[in-house]
């Protein structure tokens, strides 16, 4: 297989796809949309360094970002009792309303795709999915190690 044919296909499929529901899925699950997310999955806080490493993005970022998601009165940020050094981000009532809003927005339209896809096809894809999120997971292992 020529694989450097294979990557360009790819890319162009993935081109064609833009605006669709996984281009939607994609918008929802970085900047404000992911931030939300992963507030919505704490058990109450989490730390802007614990949402730089689940973003992967800079400290500068991810500042902009509770910025803004507080403007909106989607998070509160506050002082640690336990430890005055640490800040705690904290999803809102609002902010959860927003981010469930959201989420139900982004899983209909991924529904309505795969029911257009059909049964086989979305085990296909969900099977190949599981299969690139393993192998990003083993070259993220490998980051590590080296």
């Amino acid at each position: 297989m020529d694989f450097a044919q294979a990557a360009a296909q790819l890319m162009r499929l993935f081109e064609d796809t833009r605006g669709g529901s996984f281009d939607m899925l994609h918008r929802n699950m970085k900047g404000e949309g992911f931030v939300l997310h992963i507030l919505s999955r704490t058990d109450g806080a989490a730390l802007p360094g614990q949402l730089c490493g689940a973003t992967q993005t800079s400290s500068a970022r991810v500042a902009a970002t509770l910025g803004s998601l507080e403007q909106k009165g989607y998070v509160t940020r506050e002082i640690d009792p336990a430890d005055r050094r640490r800040i705690l981000v904290r999803l809102t009532d609002e902010g959860r309303r927003a981010w469930e809003a959201m989420h139900g927005q982004v899983h209909g339209r991924l529904e309505g795709t795969l029911r257009a896809l059909g049964e086989d096809d979305t085990r296909e894809l969900l099977r190949l999915a599981a299969r690139l999120a393993e192998i990003k997971r083993s070259e993220t292992e490998e980051d590590l190690t080296a």
